[in-house]
């Protein structure tokens, strides 16, 4: 038996020996590849040595629920909490304001009921394993344990997503720009249940940084706040869907102390996109349908129906997850009733109401996209892929399979542009975990490890059909929760192995063991977020900042905004952003047509005309018109081989005025 161990760790090693070369030694991928195999083989047969099941039907570390009676027939409370939540779904459906030119809001009619309505069911069917109150844990090691490191993982995810929140990333791109007008809409008393700018886009990210506006107003840092707030509520929701689905708190620790680490997650969670909250919802979706497959309690496939339709509202990817969440369902009815297990009708019954808490929480959404079928997916029609042949799906599909382990879609530095999307050590984690849970699907008839590959391959499918041929990171965002529950399996079992093999003396290795592997782990992706990726950004967002800067600096100077200009076009400054930078946001004067110049000549004030670098007849066009303007050059912070981030300031007298003072980190050259 002690034997298991020592070649599991090899394994494990070997697997991250091998990994390492695919990743950093291109030229070796051979070897890299042998090296991952023959470390698979190894973990493979060290999990057979001293097998024991990887999921809830016989927990690793025996911390489960026992199954108890499904919850049927429903309570006269649960009863009456459902048909509150149909009559609000209804008045959702029926009495928010669609028209015809596919814009929507919700109304006092509408809004109310189906929020009493949603409410209702929450009450009804609150989860009786869920208290309320706060139970004081004795004060032992073995009772306290686990909350403390529960929390102190939760602050490593809000340290990752927190820290320099608003200096990284710095520059806004023109979606930002996009996002935070939506907000605006929001504050501004308009209140979409779908919004049409963009191709389209789900709502609730917009009504959460609208909910942020008064600490930090229609900024990038209200929008990267929601975002990496999100990005914490996921940790803490991968933690409980690990457990679910495992059946183990230890295991279920360690995947939630890796998706804190990990920088595909750092960057959903700070990039400030609606996309953030999708794995929040999908997470929590799937833990309680893994909780309802096991229990078969109404509470559970209720609250998995309510994070489904929430999921809806988050981003279009999430359109995917009603699919894995059906499949599941179906192929799970189906098992017990081939088996022949007396529970398949109130598991009928149960998974209808599943559907039914769903739809009352989709409703508006849903009217919305009965009305307006072509605006509703507008977006994955305009994001998926060209080419629909079938060679190009394949194609598509083996990427989105390697981009873990090989090439993935998340930028990094200038001389490794799309590396994978996991580090090399969690990378490896993630193939031997795909390889135990194969295991596991394939040695038992029950359990939950082919549910949850079901659903991890239907959460690649936005990526799949999409024209950046399935490796767009943002678009398989869905199977976050799933990768680092599965790449949490092996360094649980390694941990676990020694410490039974070898009994007291092997606590301290293991711990030891783990704690450098997590150590290294959030070293590699730290280099690669506050690194690689804050280095991409940076040579790829511009530099509008400094752009906004000088007409704020204009306008403490006496200047008027009405009479600054930007003339950046074919090329250069989103007029948006800029104005959201300078924090007037209903500002535009930017212009393509010089010529539009002689026009503002008209007006006696103080003028300022921003130029980009590359726009010399522009300049020239403008010192004809305003003889008595003076040229100044702004000299960027930024620096770039080959590339200068300055432009062009122009600034004209008022009539009757002499100079005008020279703006901040600006030179005359004329």
């Amino acid at each position: 038996m002690r034997m298991a161990p020592v070649i599991m760790v090899l394994g494990i090693g070997a697997a991250a020996w091998g990994q390492y070369s695919l990743l950093s030694e291109r030229e070796f991928a051979l070897r890299g590849a042998i090296l991952m195999a023959g470390g698979g083989l190894a973990f493979l047969a060290a999990l057979l040595m001293g097998w024991q099941p990887l999921d809830a039907a016989g927990s690793l570390d025996e911390e489960r629920e026992e199954p108890t009676a499904t919850s049927l027939p429903w309570s006269l409370r649960q009863t009456a909490g459902l048909a509150l939540g149909i009559i609000g779904g209804l008045a959702g459906f029926f009495l928010n304001d669609y028209d015809s030119l596919g814009e929507s809001s919700f109304t006092a009619w509408g809004f109310f009921p189906w929020v009493a309505g949603v409410a209702g069911i929450v009450l009804a069917f609150w989860p009786q394993s869920v208290r309320l109150g706060v139970r004081v844990p004795k004060l032992e090691l073995s009772s306290t344990w686990m909350p403390v490191a529960l929390a102190s993982t939760l602050g490593l995810a809000a340290f990752f997503r927190f820290y320099d929140l608003d200096g990284l990333l710095k520059e806004m791109v023109g979606d930002h720009a996009s996002v935070i007008f939506d907000v605006k809409r929001v504050t501004d008393g308009t209140y979409p249940v779908y919004f049409t700018a963009g191709q389209g886009r789900e709502a609730l990210f917009f009504y959460a940084s609208a909910g942020l506006t008064p600490f930090f107003g229609h900024s990038f840092l209200t929008i990267k706040v929601v975002s990496a707030i999100a990005g914490v509520l996921t940790v803490a929701a991968t933690y409980f869907m690990a457990r679910e689905l495992l059946g183990s708190r230890r295991v279920a620790l360690i995947a939630a102390i890796l998706i804190s680490l990990s920088s595909w997650h750092v960057i959903i969670s700070r990039v400030g996109f609606p996309v953030a909250l999708y794995p929040l919802t999908t997470a929590l979706t799937l833990a309680f349908l893994f909780r309802a497959l096991k229990y078969n309690r109404s509470s559970d496939f209720v609250f998995a129906g309510l994070f489904l339709g929430l999921g809806l509202y988050t981003y279009s990817g999430a359109r995917v997850v009603p699919l894995a969440v059906g499949l599941i369902l179906v192929l799970s009815l189906l098992s017990q009733l081939v088996n022949r297990r007396g529970g398949a009708p109130a598991f009928l019954a149960n998974a209808t109401l599943l559907v039914v808490a769903a739809l009352v929480v989709y409703a508006p959404l849903g009217r919305y996209a009965l009305e307006q079928p072509d605006l509703y997916w507008s977006r994955v029609d305009t994001v998926g892929a060209h080419d629909e042949s079938l060679g190009f799906l394949a194609n598509s599909a083996k990427k989105a399979l390697l981009v873990f382990n090989w090439e993935g879609g998340i930028p990094g530095g200038q001389n490794e542009p799309h590396p994978s999307q996991l580090d090399y050590l969690t990378g490896a984690a993630f193939a031997l975990g795909v390889g135990a849970m194969a295991l596991s699907s394939l040695m038992r008839r029950r359990g939950l490890s082919a549910y949850a590959g079901l659903a991890f391959f239907i959460m690649l499918v936005p990526a799949v059909g999409s024209q950046w041929d399935g490796t767009s990171f943002l678009r398989m965002t869905g199977a976050i929760p799933l990768v680092f529950a599965v790449a949490a399996l092996p360094l649980h079992m390694g941990s676990e192995f020694l410490t039974k093999a070898f009994g007291r003396a092997g606590l301290p290795l293991a711990l030891s063991l783990l704690g450098i592997t997590l150590g290294a782990i959030g070293f590699l992706n730290h280099h690669i977020y506050f690194g690689d990726y804050a280095d991409f950004w940076a040579v790829n967002s511009g530099n509008t900042t400094e752009y906004a800067a000088i007409f704020r600096d204009f306008e403490e100077g006496g200047g008027d905004l009405d009479n600054a200009y930007l003339k950046a076009m074919p090329y250069g400054i989103d007029t948006g952003v800029l104005a959201i930078e300078m924090g007037d946001l209903d500002w535009r004067n930017g212009f393509a047509d010089i010529e539009e110049a002689r026009v503002h000549a008209l007006s006696p004030e103080t003028k300022l005309y921003v130029v980009t670098l590359d726009d010399e007849p522009s300049l020239r066009r403008l010192q004809e018109i305003y003889p008595q303007g003076n040229t100044y050059k702004f000299e960027s912070s930024r620096s770039e081989p080959g590339r200068d981030f300055g432009f062009f300031v122009f600034l004209v007298p008022a009539k009757g005025q002499g100079a005008v003072t020279p703006l901040p980190n600006t030179h005359l050259i004329r």
